[in-house]
C-alpha cells in the first residue's frame, strides 16, 4: 500500500478542487484504489471473513474481541472467538474458573471480594464473571497470564464501604513492580466496571480528588482491556502507568472524573483503539484521552486509533513525546476547551475530525509536531500555535465566529495547503 501520489496531491494527502483559487483537485488513480481495496480485503481474508457486499460493517466487526486476543489464551483453555459485534464470546467452557462457583453472589448487595479474589488467585487461566450479576467488591488483583471475562449483562462494582487511601488504585488493579512486572493480563467480554463515584468518603488527609479508577494497570507488559465499559470513576476509566505494549480496544469510559484512558508515567508503545469517552474529566479538568507529559518519566510513543470523545472537559491531550492520533473525532458538546492540545514534541495528528470546542480546535505549544488531513471546526481558532517548527498541512479549517482561523506566534512553523473557511 502507498499514500496517494497522483497529480494534485498535497504532501501525499487528498485535496479538493478550488476553481476560484486555481487549485486543482487530486486525481485518483485506479492503482491507488486497487491497493486500498486489496489491503482491506486481505485483512478480512486473513481472519477467514468472507466478503459480503450487503454488509458494510465487516471491517468494524473485525476490530472486536477476536482481533485482539491471543491465538491461544495464555497457553491454557480454549481459543476465544468473537461473534457479531464482538460482545458475545464463544469457546469458554464450563471447566473454566467462575467466581460464582467460588461463592460470589452477584446480587448487588453482598460483599463478593473474597470469592472473586479467590478465583483470581487460582489463575493462570480464564476467570469468568457470569451474567446476570452485579458483583460488589473492594480491589481485585489479577495475576499474570490471566484472562478476566466480564460477560455482557454482568457488572463488577466498587463497594461504597470499601476502604480507600491516597493511592487506592482501581476496581481491577493489575499491579506489578519494576523488577517483576505483570504480564499477559486481559480484561475483556462486554461487561461493565463501575467505580461508584460519590459513594465513598476519602478520609486520608493526603488524598487527592482522583483516587478510584475502574481499571488500573501499573508496571505491566502486554496487558489489554477489550470491549469493557468503565463508568463512574473518581479517577480515570482506564489508567496505564509504567505499562509497555498495552492496549485499550473498543472500550467505553462514561462519566469518569479523570481521563477516559490515561497513558501515564513511563508508558511505552501503548495505544487506544476504537475507544469512546463520554462526559469524562468534567469535574477535574481532565477529559477523553491523553498521554502523560512532564519530567523524565513521560509516556512515549503512545497513541490512539479511531477513538471518539463527546461532552468531555477536554478532548485529547498529547503530552508525551512522539504521541500520535490516527483517525478519530471529538464531537464537542459539554465544556470542551480544545479538541486536541499538543504540549509534547514530535507528535502527529492525522485524519482527525474536531467539532465545537470553545477554544482552539487544536492548540500546539510543543515543537516539531505535525497536523495533517484533519477537519477542524471551533469557536476560536481552528489551530493555535505557540510552539516552534510545527507543520500544519492539508487540513480543512473552519471557525464558527469571525476571526483568525490559524494563529502562529512561534517560529519556523509551516502552514500550507490548508482550506480555510470563514476566513
Amino acid at each position: 500500500m502507498h499514500r496517494i501520489d497522483s497529480p494534485g496531491n498535497a504532501d501525499n494527502l487528498f485535496r479538493d478542487r478550488n476553481p476560484e483559487a486555481g487549485i486543482p483537485g487530486t486525481i485518483v488513480w485506479s492503482k491507488w484504489l486497487n491497493a486500498v481495496q486489496e489491503e482491506i480485503a486481505g485483512l478480512l481474508a486473513a481472519r477467514e471473513v468472507d466478503l459480503d457486499e450487503e454488509d458494510n460493517n465487516q471491517l468494524a466487526s473485525l476490530f472486536s474481541l477476536a482481533a485482539f486476543l491471543p491465538v491461544q489464551n495464555n497457553g491454557v483453555g480454549p481459543l476465544l472467538r468473537a461473534d457479531g459485534d464482538g460482545s458475545q464470546l464463544t469457546g469458554i467452557e464450563s471447566s473454566q474458573l467462575s467466581v460464582v462457583r467460588d461463592g460470589a453472589i452477584g446480587d448487588g448487595v453482598a460483599n463478593d471480594t473474597a470469592a472473586c479474589q479467590s478465583t483470581l488467585d487460582k489463575a493462570p487461566g480464564v476467570v469468568l464473571f457470569p451474567a446476570p450479576g452485579v458483583y460488589m467488591v473492594d480491589r481485585l488483583f489479577p495475576k499474570s497470564n490471566t484472562t478476566v471475562v466480564i460477560e455482557p449483562g454482568a457488572m463488577v462494582k466498587f463497594r461504597p464501604q470499601a476502604p480507600t487511601s491516597h493511592d487506592w488504585g482501581g476496581v481491577f488493579s493489575v499491579f506489578g513492580t519494576e523488577l517483576e512486572p505483570k504480564e499477559n493480563v486481559f480484561i475483556i467480554g462486554g461487561g461493565v466496571v463501575d467505580g461508584s463515584k460519590g459513594d465513598h468518603d476519602f478520609s486520608d488527609p493526603e488524598s487527592s480528588e482522583l483516587n478510584v479508577e475502574c481499571i488500573d494497570i501499573e508496571w505491566a507488559i502486554n496487558c489489554h482491556v477489550v470491549a469493557v465499559t468503565c463508568i463512574n470513576a473518581e479517577g480515570d476509566g482506564i489508567d496505564f502507568d509504567h505499562a509497555t505494549d498495552c492496549t485499550a480496544t473498543r472500550t467505553r469510559s462514561v462519566d469518569c472524573d479523570g481521563w477516559g484512558i490515561h497513558f501515564s508515567n513511563g508508558c511505552r508503545r501503548c495505544r487506544g483503539v476504537l475507544a469512546v469517552a463520554v462526559r469524562c474529566g468534567v469535574a477535574h479538568n481532565r477529559g477523553g484521552f491523553d498521554t502523560h507529559q512532564g519530567g523524565s518519566d513521560q509516556a512515549e510513543d503512545c497513541g490512539y486509533v479511531g477513538c471518539t470523545t463527546e461532552d468531555c472537559r477536554r478532548g485529547w491531550l498529547l503530552g508525551g513525546p512522539r504521541s500520535w492520533i490516527n483517525g478519530g473525532s471529538d464531537l464537542g458538546g459539554g465544556v470542551s476547551t480544545n479538541c486536541i492540545r499538543i504540549t509534547g514534541d514530535r507528535c502527529s495528528v492525522n485524519a482527525f475530525i474536531g467539532r465545537g470546542s470553545t477554544l482552539a480546535g487544536i492548540s500546539i505549544t510543543g515543537n516539531l509536531n505535525a497536523v495533517s488531513g484533519c477537519n477542524l471546526r471551533a469557536e476560536s481558532e481552528a489551530v493555535a500555535i505557540t510552539g516552534n517548527n510545527n507543520t500544519v498541512t492539508g487540513n480543512v479549517l473552519e471557525r464558527i465566529t469571525a476571526g483568525d482561523l490559524l494563529t502562529d506566534i512561534g517560529t519556523g512553523n509551516i502552514d500550507a495547503n490548508n482550506i480555510k473557511q470563514n476566513d
